[in-house]
């Protein structure tokens, strides 16, 4: 099981190498990868850590999650119920800064447990904004440049 979450790792970075490497250690050091040179150059848009929290209503219904990163093209969003690669959605950040409004979002690529007898641990996803007004735009323009 250690070497093909290594083997992830490494084409992750890039290496196409396996490392040796428990999933769990993956997920703590994903952020590190995730801002490696040979991940990061990929991005279109500056991604800063927040930790906003956000409702969702997808296509398994409604429910809450948070976002630990976002730019003004995507996020990662840690929740309790996976969703899978394509499904769309719409949620809303719920800071106090801001007034409700509603993005809309497609999943882009997800983190999946190991397996059921495995610590349960609340599920990522990478997605992309599929809808997203000029103000919202302009809110998470203002907070990347802000946080970074």
């Amino acid at each position: 099981m250690g070497k093909r979450w290594g083997r992830l790792i490494g084409i992750a970075i890039g290496t196409g190498n396996p490392v040796n490497c428990p999933r769990k250690v993956f997920l703590e050091g994903r952020r590190m990868i995730m801002s490696s040179p040979n991940f990061s150059h990929r991005r279109k848009h500056p991604r800063v850590d927040v930790e906003w929290p956000v409702t969702m209503m997808t296509p398994e219904g409604d429910m809450d999650g948070t976002i630990e990163n976002i730019s003004a093209g995507g996020a990662y969003i840690r929740c309790g119920t996976l969703l899978s690669k394509n499904d769309l959605f719409i949620f809303a950040i719920l800071i106090q800064e801001r007034e409700e409004s509603w993005i809309g979002a497609e999943v882009v690529w997800i983190d999946i447990p190991l397996s059921p007898d495995t610590e349960p641990i609340p599920v990522g996803m990478g997605i992309r904004f599929t809808s997203l007004s000029a103000e919202d735009l302009q809110f998470l323009t203002e907070a990347v440049n802000k946080n970074s």
